[in-house]
């Protein structure tokens, strides 16, 4: 299926060209809605980016219907390398946090692992929003953290609400980067930190 062509998310420039073509294999009872995208680069800047994509409309609802975070088959525990991984992004966030009383918010927060580290370290003004019902269940039942069900097309807080904001493992999944980014700007305290990986 051919989708509609991104725009460079830096520069806004239409022009790219093919570094590579991620093809999927797909089972006959894959509820896939991509069988692959193209890897491409922006002539004008150089970012890469994914093309060939849905709309962002699609990526939410299929993470809202068929999301893998909950993990399920493992009682909702993270693996090792999750743990481990979690680790290091709560030790860094740790770095830059300088009250307590900072609100903390985490965008696709999945079962709530990394707010939970933060929470253990006296941070506990934190919240979550994920497209999973069940990835917010299982952050309550583990966690006692209180994770909403959204996405950014749909992010229902307040101006300047968070000290800190969190996105880990979250904009690939975004197709309209300009827009995410201004909502979270929107939503970030002047003077507030935003950690992406």
């Amino acid at each position: 299926y051919q989708y509609s062509k991104r725009v460079c998310a830096v520069c806004n420039s239409a022009n790219s060209r093919l570094l590579f073509r991620q093809n999927f294999s797909r089972l006959s009872d894959d509820n896939s809605f991509l069988s692959g995208y193209n890897v491409v680069v922006c002539d004008q800047c150089g970012f890469c980016f994914a093309d060939n994509i849905p709309d962002q409309a699609i990526f939410d609802a299929y993470y809202l219907d068929m999301s893998k975070y909950e993990k399920s088959e493992r009682g909702g525990q993270d693996t090792q390398y999750d743990q481990t991984r979690f680790q290091v992004m709560a030790d860094v966030i740790l770095g830059f946090l300088t009250s307590a009383q900072m609100r903390i918010f985490e965008i696709g927060c999945a079962n709530g692992q990394l707010l939970a580290l933060l929470k253990k370290n006296g941070y506990e003004n934190v919240l979550g929003i994920d497209p999973s019902p069940a990835c917010a269940k299982i952050a309550m039942e583990r966690f006692g953290i209180q994770v909403n069900t959204g996405t950014f097309s749909n992010l229902d807080i307040p101006e300047g609400f968070a000290d800190v904001m969190i996105l880990a493992g979250v904009l690939e999944h975004v197709r309209d980067l300009g827009q995410a980014l201004d909502k979270i700007v929107f939503h970030t305290k002047k003077g507030g930190r935003v950690f992406i990986s």
